[in-house]
């Protein structure tokens, strides 16, 4: 099974309209000196930030990267690409359930529950401490869990009867260029 996203016919367009609104409507209210009218953002970083979702080529590259950055830890599934363009993109279809979906049906499996918060902690950790790609809008839409199947999946490294965590969504990413500064801004959260 395969998993298809399409973009929506002239998105980029409606976008640039709406962040073109953006500016008019704040620098109208600037003029008239009521700032407290501005949209709070800014306008041409946003912008660049939700065109480069658009892009699911690019979003196709940062799949495959972090695939292969987690290629040895078998509790982080990110989905293969089989085919991309800039406006479509073909994935392994990787099922998993919502967090709070599994916690209803399994209240007392605390120790599971703990090892998916601990495993996305550390997934961060990885993405921004070592790898420079850190996944930006890792809601909790963007990812889901699952049990792997004993019989058919031998996975080495796993933790036999914890769950995976399967992350989607990556057409968002940052990267800073310098790893060392991610690591010492980690350094003075302790």
């Amino acid at each position: 099974p395969v998993v298809v996203k399409i973009q929506h016919p002239d998105l980029d367009y409606k976008m640039k309209q709406f962040f073109i609104f953006v500016t008019c409507w704040n620098k109208f209210f600037s003029l008239l000196c009521l700032d407290k009218y501005h949209i709070p953002i800014s306008a041409k970083e946003m912008e660049g930030h939700l065109l480069s979702q658009l892009d699911y080529k690019q979003e196709a590259k940062n799949m495959e990267t972090a695939r292969k950055n987690f290629a040895n830890n078998p509790h982080i599934i990110i989905p293969e690409v089989f085919y991309s363009s800039t406006s479509v993109l073909i994935t392994r279809e990787e099922t998993g359930i919502h967090y709070k979906d599994f916690k209803k049906k399994n209240p007392d499996k605390y120790k599971e529950l703990s090892f998916v918060d601990t495993i996305i902690k550390l997934s961060i950790m990885q993405m921004a401490l070592i790898d420079d790609m850190t996944h930006a809008d890792l809601h909790d839409g963007n990812w889901s869990m699952r049990m792997p199947d004993s019989d058919t999946e031998k996975l080495p490294n796993y933790c036999k009867g914890f769950p995976q965590v399967v992350v989607y969504d990556w057409g968002l990413v940052t990267k800073t260029g310098d790893k060392q500064m991610n690591r010492d801004f980690f350094y003075q959260l302790r």
